[in-house]
């Protein structure tokens, strides 16, 4: 509950406030955090250390991860704002690359799966998505307590945006919004479960999601790679990557585990590039040594799917293979 109380004390006192002293507040919040939140500073001190190459001095890593923790606390504040937000505004801050091949997946006309990871800044972009007038939806986790999953689903949905609960419905209307030739949204970037696929991800194996690669094969829909990125200025940029189809024919296990490799290679590149705005908290190398966090009631015994963008709490109700969204600690 004090969470709960937390959003809605900053809805009134910082959602008002301009870009420049929001971001101001949630920096000194994220400094905080940094300091005491140790689990969640030693998991993104983990993945950073990965992404910054080999053997990187700890101050790089320590610098790193607090503008991971900044960054994180930019994005709070970004939801905040997000029901005053002008969605034209944004389309005004943000520089498109690639929209002609995620459009290029849209005309296809067999629904887009939209697959990014917790990047730059998550909420504010898809606002150009939809302001195009492209349908999308995105898939987010049950968590507990409701009123901030309620809540977060109100501020997400507040210009036309469409989420829905990664529950065993939800998922059948996200297959039946696919086939419709709409586009689903999922972030890949970490399973929490024993559930996923072993793949090499900056040099070591570890279990990333697939539940985003199996919806396009369930329905024949594309996979968007995209990718937001924070810039100077209050500017941001939006990367779509080319699309992926993947093969019906042949082994089905080899078909998937080709389109996540091909997933993997865009992450990598793009962490390694702004490894300061890869905002996961929990580390996704098991040998790491530090705990991976604890997994999720599934409903079903199949795991789950990740969400797109920042969420906060702990546990969730799911269904299908892939993972729970990490919450960032600016929003815990």
């Amino acid at each position: 509950m004090l969470k709960y109380l937390a959003i809605l004390t900053a809805l009134v006192t910082v959602a008002p406030l301009p870009p420049k002293i929001g971001y101001f507040i949630g920096r000194v919040v994220a400094d905080l955090l940094f300091m005491f939140d140790k689990p969640s500073r030693q998991g993104a001190s983990d993945n950073v250390r990965r992404a910054l190459g080999p053997s990187p001095s700890e101050a790089l890593v320590n610098h790193t991860t607090l503008e991971v923790f900044r960054n994180s606390a930019k994005n709070g504040y970004d939801l905040v704002t997000l029901a005053r937000l002008d969605p034209s505004s944004v389309e005004k801050r943000l520089t498109v690359h690639g929209w002609h091949h995620f459009d290029q997946a849209i005309q296809r006309g067999k629904g887009v799966v939209l697959v990014s990871i917790h990047m730059g800044i998550m909420d504010m972009s898809v606002q150009v998505i939809k302001a195009r007038s492209v349908k999308l939806t995105i898939l987010a986790e049950v968590t507990e307590p409701r009123e901030i999953y309620n809540l977060n689903v109100r501020l997400r949905e507040s210009h036309g945006i469409s989420l829905l609960p990664v529950t065993y419905s939800g998922l059948k209307e996200a297959i039946r919004r696919l086939k419709r030739g709409e586009v689903v949204a999922i972030a890949i970037d970490r399973a929490i479960q024993d559930s996923g696929m072993m793949i090499d991800f900056f040099g070591e194996e570890t279990l990333l999601p697939v539940g985003g690669v199996k919806l396009a094969y369930l329905t024949g829909a594309a996979i968007a790679p995209a990718f937001t990125v924070r810039q100077k200025g209050d500017r941001y940029s939006f990367f779509f990557e080319p699309p992926i189809y993947l093969a019906k024919k042949g082994d089905r296990d080899y078909n998937i585990r080709q389109a996540l490799t091909k997933l993997v290679g865009y992450m990598e590149t793009y962490i390694r590039r702004y490894p300061d705005q890869w905002m996961v908290f929990q580390p996704i190398w098991k040998s790491s040594g530090l705990s991976p966090g604890r997994a999720a009631p599934t409903g079903n015994g199949r795991g789950q799917i990740t969400e797109w963008g920042p969420q906060s709490s702990t546990r969730s109700k799911g269904a299908m293979s892939g993972d729970r969204h990490t919450a960032s600690p600016a929003a815990r």
